[in-house]
């Protein structure tokens, strides 16, 4: 193998490398981010059952 084709290949991995760790670390954001999510929605749903409890309870004492 010529020495232009070794860098190329060479070349070629290290693009590769570099382009897996990058799609992990973009798993690993929109994960965190699915996360962080989940939690704002499930604070949101109690806040919503708090109202509703709160709504039903007023209805029953009138």
């Amino acid at each position: 193998m010529s020495n232009s084709s070794l860098k190329s290949e060479y070349k070629l991995a290290v693009v590769g490398v570099l382009s897996l760790l990058s799609a992990i670390f973009m798993m690993w954001q929109l994960s965190a981010t699915t996360n962080e999510l989940d939690k704002i929605f499930r604070e949101q749903e109690s806040q919503y059952d708090f109202m509703l409890n709160t709504i039903r309870e007023s209805r029953e004492k009138q």
